[in-house]
């Protein structure tokens, strides 16, 4: 057990050095000068936090109620998360929000984010933007999703991939809809098909 434990902390260490680098290496005068990076984060509620809600997390995030940083890389865990810019790791909470780009994993009951390179998951799961990967959800909206869309209600102006409900809802398909109501409005032929509807 303590094996893996060390084993975790040593890849989170490599993981936050590796954007750390990468940071290093961009324009900083297209990021904030006021923005620094902290290894762990404990809020009660935003401003009762340890660290700054303007400066970074690059570790284990803790947000009893509500906690509010820059970016983020690694775990957030909490009722309310919010990360202003982009989340590289994995949050869970009742409410997400990531007011950028998720790479990783955004779970809980309500998942805001503009894009989202891996997973995202609630009750509610909202990219405003694309999502790469899998989305999966009671009512699930993006405005298009490259992967795999899972839910009772499905949304996404354009699909590339798979989407699976009870109502599925797209402009441009390139897939396969399953589902006891599937629409691609932007198909020539049959846009309303039961069952399964498929554009190539």
């Amino acid at each position: 057990m303590m094996k893996m434990k060390t084993i975790m902390i040593a890849a989170l260490m490599f993981v936050c050095g590796s954007f750390t680098d990468q940071a290093q290496e961009t324009d900083v005068s297209v990021l904030d000068s006021q923005t620094r990076t902290r290894p762990f984060q404990l809020a009660l509620f935003t401003p009762v936090q340890i660290i700054d809600s303007q400066d970074s997390v690059c570790g284990l995030g803790i947000n009893i109620l509500y906690g509010r940083n820059y970016d983020f890389t690694g775990l957030d865990f909490g009722l309310f998360n919010r990360v202003d810019n982009d989340l590289k790791g994995y949050s869970l909470g009742l409410i997400n929000y990531v007011g950028n780009d998720v790479y990783g994993v955004q779970e809980g009951l309500v998942s805001v984010a503009q894009n989202v390179t891996g997973a995202q998951g609630g009750i509610v799961a909202y990219a405003k933007g694309d999502v790469l990967g899998f989305q999966g959800g009671l009512v699930t909206i993006s405005d298009s999703v490259e992967g795999f869309g899972f839910g009772i209600v499905n949304y996404a102006k354009s699909v590339k991939g798979v989407q699976i409900g009870l109502v599925n809802a797209t402009g441009y398909l390139k897939s396969v809809q399953i589902g006891l109501v599937n629409v691609a409005t932007e198909k020539e032929s049959f846009p309303f098909v039961p069952i399964i509807n498929a554009s190539w």
